[in-house]
Protein backbone atom coordinates (compact mmCIF):
# COMPACT_ATOMS: atom_id res chain seq x y z
CA UNK A 1 0.00 0.00 0.00
CA UNK A 2 1.36 3.40 -0.95
CA UNK A 3 0.51 6.62 0.83
CA UNK A 4 0.20 9.76 -1.27
CA UNK A 5 0.15 13.29 0.12
CA UNK A 6 -2.06 15.31 -2.14
CA UNK A 7 -0.86 18.61 -3.53
CA UNK A 8 -3.09 20.50 -5.90
CA UNK A 9 -1.79 22.59 -8.79
CA UNK A 10 -4.62 24.42 -10.54
CA UNK A 11 -3.89 26.47 -13.62
CA UNK A 12 -6.54 28.55 -15.35
CA UNK A 13 -5.89 28.70 -19.07
CA UNK A 14 -7.44 31.10 -21.55
CA UNK A 15 -6.56 30.13 -25.11
CA UNK A 16 -2.85 29.42 -25.09
CA UNK A 17 -2.00 31.96 -22.39
CA UNK A 18 -1.91 30.62 -18.84
CA UNK A 19 -3.37 33.40 -16.77
CA UNK A 20 -6.25 34.21 -14.45
CA UNK A 21 -7.42 37.25 -16.35
CA UNK A 22 -10.67 35.81 -17.73
CA UNK A 23 -12.81 37.40 -15.04
CA UNK A 24 -13.96 41.00 -14.94
CA UNK A 25 -11.15 43.44 -15.70
CA UNK A 26 -10.62 47.21 -15.46
CA UNK A 27 -12.17 48.96 -18.44
CA UNK A 28 -9.52 50.02 -20.96
CA UNK A 29 -6.71 48.78 -18.71
CA UNK A 30 -4.27 48.88 -21.63
CA UNK A 31 -5.11 52.58 -22.25
CA UNK A 32 -5.39 52.04 -25.98
CA UNK A 33 -8.66 53.96 -26.46
CA UNK A 34 -9.11 57.67 -25.71
CA UNK A 35 -12.14 59.96 -25.68
CA UNK A 36 -12.67 63.39 -27.19
CA UNK A 37 -11.74 65.08 -23.90
CA UNK A 38 -8.20 63.73 -24.03
CA UNK A 39 -8.78 61.11 -21.32
CA UNK A 40 -8.43 57.33 -21.63
CA UNK A 41 -11.91 55.92 -22.15
CA UNK A 42 -13.50 55.11 -18.78
CA UNK A 43 -11.24 57.46 -16.80
CA UNK A 44 -11.48 61.09 -15.68
CA UNK A 45 -9.34 63.94 -14.38
CA UNK A 46 -10.09 67.27 -12.69
CA UNK A 47 -11.42 68.96 -15.83
CA UNK A 48 -14.68 66.98 -15.56
CA UNK A 49 -14.85 67.25 -11.77
CA UNK A 50 -16.99 69.22 -9.35
CA UNK A 51 -14.69 72.07 -8.29
CA UNK A 52 -15.15 75.19 -6.22
CA UNK A 53 -15.16 78.43 -8.22
CA UNK A 54 -11.57 79.30 -7.35
CA UNK A 55 -10.47 75.67 -7.83
CA UNK A 56 -11.92 75.76 -11.32
CA UNK A 57 -9.56 78.58 -12.25
CA UNK A 58 -6.64 76.23 -11.60
CA UNK A 59 -8.15 73.30 -13.48
CA UNK A 60 -5.97 71.91 -16.26
CA UNK A 61 -5.31 68.70 -18.14
CA UNK A 62 -3.36 66.25 -15.95
CA UNK A 63 -3.77 63.07 -18.05
CA UNK A 64 -1.98 62.62 -21.37
CA UNK A 65 -1.75 59.95 -24.04
CA UNK A 66 1.86 58.88 -24.52
CA UNK A 67 2.80 56.98 -27.66
CA UNK A 68 6.57 56.99 -27.14
CA UNK A 69 6.89 55.48 -23.63
CA UNK A 70 4.82 52.31 -23.94
CA UNK A 71 4.99 48.92 -22.24
CA UNK A 72 2.77 47.16 -24.79
CA UNK A 73 0.44 48.22 -27.58
CA UNK A 74 0.59 51.76 -28.93
CA UNK A 75 -0.19 53.95 -25.92
CA UNK A 76 0.27 54.42 -22.20
CA UNK A 77 -1.17 57.06 -19.89
CA UNK A 78 1.03 59.80 -18.43
CA UNK A 79 -0.18 61.56 -15.27
CA UNK A 80 1.45 64.84 -14.28
CA UNK A 81 1.39 67.03 -11.18
CA UNK A 82 1.41 70.83 -11.51
CA UNK A 83 0.93 73.89 -9.33
CA UNK A 84 -1.73 76.58 -9.09
CA UNK A 85 -1.83 79.61 -6.79
CA UNK A 86 1.08 78.26 -4.76
CA UNK A 87 -0.41 74.78 -4.21
CA UNK A 88 0.63 71.49 -5.78
CA UNK A 89 -2.14 70.14 -8.02
CA UNK A 90 -1.89 66.37 -7.79
CA UNK A 91 -2.11 64.62 -11.13
CA UNK A 92 -5.15 62.38 -10.63
CA UNK A 93 -6.85 59.82 -12.85
CA UNK A 94 -9.98 58.10 -11.53
CA UNK A 95 -12.96 56.06 -12.66
CA UNK A 96 -15.10 58.29 -10.45
CA UNK A 97 -15.40 62.07 -10.37
CA UNK A 98 -12.83 64.47 -8.88
CA UNK A 99 -14.24 66.76 -6.17
CA UNK A 100 -12.56 69.90 -4.82
CA UNK A 101 -15.07 71.61 -2.50
CA UNK A 102 -12.54 74.26 -1.45
CA UNK A 103 -9.00 75.45 -2.15
CA UNK A 104 -7.76 73.30 0.76
CA UNK A 105 -6.10 70.34 -1.01
CA UNK A 106 -6.81 67.85 1.79
CA UNK A 107 -10.56 68.34 1.31
CA UNK A 108 -10.44 66.94 -2.22
CA UNK A 109 -11.58 63.41 -3.06
CA UNK A 110 -12.62 61.07 -5.87
CA UNK A 111 -16.13 59.64 -5.77
CA UNK A 112 -18.18 57.00 -7.53
CA UNK A 113 -21.41 58.46 -8.92
CA UNK A 114 -23.57 55.37 -9.27
CA UNK A 115 -26.25 56.99 -11.46
CA UNK A 116 -24.04 59.27 -13.58
CA UNK A 117 -22.73 57.77 -16.80
CA UNK A 118 -18.96 57.94 -17.12
CA UNK A 119 -18.26 58.40 -13.43
CA UNK A 120 -18.51 54.83 -12.16
CA UNK A 121 -17.03 51.40 -12.88
CA UNK A 122 -19.50 48.52 -12.30
CA UNK A 123 -17.84 45.54 -10.65
CA UNK A 124 -19.19 42.27 -9.24
CA UNK A 125 -16.22 39.86 -9.19
CA UNK A 126 -13.70 39.43 -6.37
CA UNK A 127 -10.08 39.80 -7.59
CA UNK A 128 -7.18 38.79 -5.35
CA UNK A 129 -4.75 41.48 -6.50
CA UNK A 130 -4.11 44.14 -9.11
CA UNK A 131 -1.06 44.42 -11.32
CA UNK A 132 0.21 47.13 -13.66
CA UNK A 133 3.44 48.42 -15.18
CA UNK A 134 4.75 51.86 -14.23
CA UNK A 135 7.51 54.39 -14.66
CA UNK A 136 7.89 57.28 -12.22
CA UNK A 137 10.38 60.11 -12.53
CA UNK A 138 10.85 60.91 -8.82
CA UNK A 139 13.53 58.97 -6.92
CA UNK A 140 14.04 60.97 -3.70
CA UNK A 141 11.89 61.73 -0.68
CA UNK A 142 10.10 64.66 -2.32
CA UNK A 143 7.20 62.66 -3.74
CA UNK A 144 5.76 59.25 -4.54
CA UNK A 145 3.02 57.96 -6.82
CA UNK A 146 0.01 56.08 -5.47
CA UNK A 147 -2.75 53.74 -6.56
CA UNK A 148 -5.98 52.82 -4.82
CA UNK A 149 -8.84 50.50 -5.75
CA UNK A 150 -11.92 50.32 -3.54
CA UNK A 151 -14.50 47.59 -4.16
CA UNK A 152 -17.70 48.93 -2.64
CA UNK A 153 -21.44 48.36 -2.55
CA UNK A 154 -24.18 50.30 -4.33
CA UNK A 155 -23.36 53.70 -2.81
CA UNK A 156 -21.61 56.88 -3.91
CA UNK A 157 -18.38 55.96 -2.13
CA UNK A 158 -15.67 58.65 -1.81
CA UNK A 159 -11.92 58.23 -1.42
CA UNK A 160 -10.30 59.32 0.84
CA UNK A 161 -12.35 59.58 4.04
CA UNK A 162 -15.18 57.39 2.78
CA UNK A 163 -17.61 55.31 4.85
CA UNK A 164 -15.99 51.95 5.65
CA UNK A 165 -19.50 50.55 6.00
CA UNK A 166 -19.75 50.77 2.19
CA UNK A 167 -16.44 48.96 1.52
CA UNK A 168 -15.96 45.27 0.73
CA UNK A 169 -12.26 45.30 -0.18
CA UNK A 170 -9.44 47.69 -0.94
CA UNK A 171 -5.95 47.72 -2.44
CA UNK A 172 -3.59 50.68 -1.84
CA UNK A 173 0.06 51.34 -2.48
CA UNK A 174 2.51 54.23 -2.57
CA UNK A 175 5.41 53.52 -4.89
CA UNK A 176 8.42 54.67 -6.88
CA UNK A 177 10.13 52.84 -9.74
CA UNK A 178 13.73 54.02 -9.53
CA UNK A 179 13.23 56.65 -12.20
CA UNK A 180 12.30 56.47 -15.86
CA UNK A 181 13.97 54.29 -18.44
CA UNK A 182 12.43 50.91 -17.69
CA UNK A 183 9.02 49.60 -16.74
CA UNK A 184 8.48 48.16 -13.26
CA UNK A 185 5.74 45.65 -12.49
CA UNK A 186 3.66 46.72 -9.48
CA UNK A 187 1.45 44.19 -7.67
CA UNK A 188 -0.97 45.11 -4.89
CA UNK A 189 -3.12 42.56 -2.99
CA UNK A 190 -6.73 43.22 -2.04
CA UNK A 191 -7.72 43.15 1.61
CA UNK A 192 -11.29 41.93 2.08
CA UNK A 193 -11.77 43.57 5.47
CA UNK A 194 -14.34 46.25 4.69
CA UNK A 195 -17.41 46.83 6.80
CA UNK A 196 -20.08 46.13 4.17
CA UNK A 197 -21.89 42.80 4.02
CA UNK A 198 -23.51 43.75 0.71
CA UNK A 199 -22.40 42.48 -2.71
CA UNK A 200 -19.74 44.33 -4.67
CA UNK A 201 -21.35 46.79 -7.07
CA UNK A 202 -18.58 49.20 -8.12
CA UNK A 203 -14.81 49.68 -8.16
CA UNK A 204 -13.47 53.16 -7.47
CA UNK A 205 -9.98 53.18 -9.03
CA UNK A 206 -7.53 56.08 -8.75
CA UNK A 207 -3.93 56.73 -9.81
CA UNK A 208 -2.05 59.84 -8.72
CA UNK A 209 1.38 61.22 -9.51
CA UNK A 210 1.63 62.85 -6.05
CA UNK A 211 0.29 60.77 -3.18
CA UNK A 212 -0.19 63.59 -0.64
CA UNK A 213 -2.79 66.27 -1.49
CA UNK A 214 -1.24 69.69 -1.98
CA UNK A 215 2.31 68.46 -1.45
CA UNK A 216 5.09 66.83 -3.43
CA UNK A 217 6.69 68.07 -6.62
CA UNK A 218 5.06 69.95 -9.48
CA UNK A 219 7.43 68.05 -11.79
CA UNK A 220 6.18 64.57 -10.85
CA UNK A 221 5.22 62.33 -13.77
CA UNK A 222 3.77 58.83 -13.67
CA UNK A 223 3.36 56.47 -16.64
CA UNK A 224 0.96 53.50 -16.33
CA UNK A 225 0.25 50.66 -18.77
CA UNK A 226 -1.21 47.13 -18.88
CA UNK A 227 -3.35 47.34 -15.75
CA UNK A 228 -5.44 44.30 -14.78
CA UNK A 229 -6.89 42.24 -11.95
CA UNK A 230 -5.54 38.83 -10.90
CA UNK A 231 -7.84 36.05 -9.70
CA UNK A 232 -6.36 33.12 -7.77
CA UNK A 233 -7.91 29.68 -7.97
CA UNK A 234 -8.84 28.26 -4.57
CA UNK A 235 -9.06 24.43 -4.48
CA UNK A 236 -10.77 22.59 -1.61
CA UNK A 237 -9.93 18.88 -1.21
CA UNK A 238 -12.22 16.17 0.07
CA UNK A 239 -9.12 14.47 1.58
CA UNK A 240 -5.52 15.40 2.29
CA UNK A 241 -4.07 11.87 2.14
CA UNK A 242 -4.74 8.91 -0.11
CA UNK A 243 -3.88 5.22 0.38
CA UNK A 244 -3.50 3.33 -2.89
CA UNK A 245 -2.23 -0.08 -4.01
CA UNK A 246 -1.39 -1.59 -7.37
CA UNK A 247 -5.08 -2.44 -7.86
CA UNK A 248 -6.95 -0.12 -5.51
CA UNK A 249 -7.51 3.51 -6.47
CA UNK A 250 -8.81 6.42 -4.45
CA UNK A 251 -11.74 8.68 -5.17
CA UNK A 252 -10.82 12.34 -4.72
CA UNK A 253 -13.06 15.37 -5.18
CA UNK A 254 -11.62 18.83 -5.82
CA UNK A 255 -13.95 21.80 -5.48
CA UNK A 256 -12.63 25.13 -6.69
CA UNK A 257 -13.50 28.80 -6.87
CA UNK A 258 -12.13 31.23 -9.47
CA UNK A 259 -13.53 34.39 -7.85
CA UNK A 260 -15.71 35.04 -10.88
CA UNK A 261 -17.08 33.52 -14.07
CA UNK A 262 -14.41 32.83 -16.73
CA UNK A 263 -15.20 34.60 -19.98
CA UNK A 264 -13.43 32.14 -22.27
CA UNK A 265 -12.60 28.43 -22.62
CA UNK A 266 -10.97 27.31 -19.39
CA UNK A 267 -8.83 24.28 -18.51
CA UNK A 268 -8.14 23.16 -14.94
CA UNK A 269 -5.25 20.81 -14.19
CA UNK A 270 -4.88 18.77 -11.00
CA UNK A 271 -1.62 16.97 -10.17
CA UNK A 272 -0.76 14.54 -7.36
CA UNK A 273 2.62 14.17 -5.68
CA UNK A 274 3.97 11.38 -3.54
CA UNK A 275 5.05 11.90 0.06
CA UNK A 276 8.41 13.27 -1.14
CA UNK A 277 6.75 15.88 -3.36
CA UNK A 278 7.61 14.06 -6.57
CA UNK A 279 5.01 14.58 -9.31
CA UNK A 280 6.40 11.87 -11.65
Amino acid sequence: MRKLYITILCVLAVGTVRTTSAQQQPNNGNFETWDGNGDPTGWNDMRSGELCSLCGLGSSQRIFQDNSIVHAGTASVRIESDDAFGNIVNGTMTTGKVHAPSTTPTEGFAQTHTSETGFNHPMTDMPDSLVFYAQYNQTGTTDSAAVSVILHDNNNYRDPNGDNGQVIAEARKRFQTGGTGSWVKITVPFSYSGGSANPIAFALMTFTSSYQPGQGSNASKLWVDDYKFIYNITPILSASEAYVTAVDGFSLNVDYSTGGTPAAATDFTVELSDAAGDFT
